[in-house]
This record gives structure tokens, sequence and C-alpha cells, in this order.
């Protein structure tokens, strides 16, 4: 029943998908994988509550990263004179976009310390919310609570009308890369393929060849700035107009740095990755390609994104259909 309730969600059919999950969870109430995926559901519906709800059986499956034993789970208690660390679970943009809570917790008197992804460090030093950035695995780490990223939503008791979506809440600690004030063309980021060790089924739909590109790059008077430092950026030799893209490589260590060329765009087009978020955080304007079967994130039939104000949708409107999205 589960199975079959993915088959149909992957098809668009979510309120179907709905029904299997609630009868998988019938015939066994602690079915994590049931839960799990009722909550990927729920949502994209923009059922939020009852979405992060269920998102918390994720620690029962294989695959996830498990909470520290050592250091007890805040569920709600009183922060003041306290200090929490909230640990990066998943990937990147998973912890760009949930560390916009920080600012709640430290507003509850809490001393904020965020364990995270080693090119991710840098980049929220930036964030004054933060008393202490540490990278995964390097030093011992003593708090009264913890929290995962991911279950911030939930602890917060977060709705589509109660997301924090102010922004920007990181900013670039590196001065712009690109002066766009001394060019005369619109300067535009591009990413077309999202991480191909990505472990969803979804990951590689969400890419796209870079020839598919082509139509945009005809339009004249557009200075193209790559977005992907990794080693699909290879595939730019098969455009037909692979001059008109900069390459940024050589100049991107880690988030920090992407922020810094990013900080220095008219506009980000981007597939679901990372660069996304990055972007939609620091408050530029950003349009993202989105595959038939979406991201929960980006809920459905909208153009919008209430976690990013800055951000517009772009959705293919049949598996595999990036011609339509592009035009």
């Amino acid at each position: 029943l589960t199975n079959l309730g993915g088959v149909l969600q992957a098809q668009g059919r979510i309120d179907e998908a709905i029904e299997k999950f609630d009868e998988a969870l019938i015939i066994d109430p602690d079915y994590a994988d049931g839960h799990w995926n009722r909550s990927l559901a729920r949502l994209l519906t923009g059922n939020l509550v009852d979405g992060f709800k269920d998102y918390e059986w994720r620690f029962k499956l294989l695959g996830f990263l498990g909470v520290k034993q050592n250091i007890p789970l805040w569920k709600g208690q009183s922060l003041t004179g306290k200090t929490i660390l909230i640990y990066s679970e998943q990937g990147y943009g998973d912890t760009i976009q949930f560390s916009r809570y920080a600012s709640m917790l430290s507003d509850r008197g809490a001393k904020v310390i965020l364990e995270t992804h080693k090119p991710l460090a840098r980049l929220f030093e930036g964030m004054d919310e933060f008393d202490e950035v540490i990278v995964g695995g390097t030093k011992p780490i003593r708090a009264d609570f913890q929290v995962p990223v991911m279950s911030l939503p939930h602890r917060f008791g977060t709705t589509l009308d109660t997301i924090p979506a102010e922004v920007p809440y990181l900013q670039s600690l590196s001065v712009p890369i690109f002066d766009i004030t001394s060019k005369t063309q619109t300067v535009i980021g591009i990413a077309w393929a999202g991480n191909p060790k990505h472990k969803n089924s979804w990951a590689a739909n969400r890419s796209l060849e870079i020839t598919s590109l082509n139509p945009l790059f005809d339009i004249p008077d557009i200075f193209w700035v790559s977005l992907q430092v990794d080693e699909r950026y290879n595939e730019a030799a098969s455009i037909h107009k692979k001059e008109i893209l900069y390459d940024t490589r050589d100049q991107i260590e880690d988030f920090a740095d992407t922020a810094a060329v990013i900080s220095g765009l008219d506009l980000i087009i981007t597939v679901d990755t990372a660069v996304a978020h990055l972007a939609g955080a620091l408050g530029k304007p950003v349009w993202i390609l989105l595959s038939f079967a979406a991201d929960w994130r980006w809920l459905l039939d909208r153009d919008d994104c209430p976690w990013y104000p800055t951000m517009k949708l772009f959705r293919q409107k049949a598996p595999g259909d990036w011609k339509s999205v592009i035009s």
C-alpha cells in the first residue's frame, strides 16, 4: 500500500496517495515508512502541521542521522540561559532552508550552536543568531538541548501562514565577485544539475541536460555565470555558444564563496538544488526549474514559494517535459 501510494504521488495523484498511506497505517500504526511517505504527501498539500509531525518518523528509518545520545532533545522547554545545539542531518539545502529558525531560538534566550557540513560552516559564521558554528565531528559539544534542523518547523508548529519568511536571513561575507554596475548586460547565474550523489529517487529527474538551455543562451545582452561547480560543468563544452558562459569553479571553495558570486548577480536560474535555497536565503531574485513530481517544499500548483518571497517557480507540465519549462 505504501509503495502504491508512492506511485500515485509520482503521478501527481496526491489525495489518492494519502489514502493508501492511511490504509497502510491502519494495518500497522507504527509503520515508519508509511508515516514518512505520508509526511511528504501532506507537506506537498500545504498541511505542514500534520506533515512535519509525520516527518519525525524519519529517525526510525535507515539512512537518517540519529540524535546524539548524550544531549536531551528540545521539545519546547524553556531556553532562558540554556545552550541548544542545532545539527545538520540531511543535505546542504535543507540546512540553509531551516537555519532561519535560529533567531526564534535566540529570541527565547538560548545560546545557539550549529553543527554542520564543512562546506556550509563559513557561510553560517556570518549569522548573528549562531554563537558558535562547528564542523560536524570535529570536537565534543556541550549543550543543554539538541534539535535536528529539520525538526524545527515541527517544534514551532509552523503553518503556511506562520512560515518565518523574512529575507535575507543570510549575508555574503565577501564582496561580490561580479560588479554588475559595470556591465551593460543582465547578469544571470545558472545551475542545471543537482547533486548526483543525492539518495532520493527524484534527484536525477530534477536535473536537465545543459543543451536544453540553448534557447536561453540565445537571448542577447545577457552575461551568463555558471554556478555549476561539480563535474556536470564539463557539459558546457556541448552548448553552441560556450563562450557566453563564465566558469566560476576556480573561485568557489564553499558556500560562502558561492554566496559572494550570487550577491553580484541580477537573477539566478537553477534546478532544485542548494543554489536555489542559498539565493532565496540571500533575498536574491531566483527562478527555479521544477520536475513534474517536485519535492514537498515547493507545494502544488503555485508559481511562488512561501519559504522564499523572491523565488518564482516554473513547473514541468508532464514528466520529463523540460521544453515547456524553458519556454
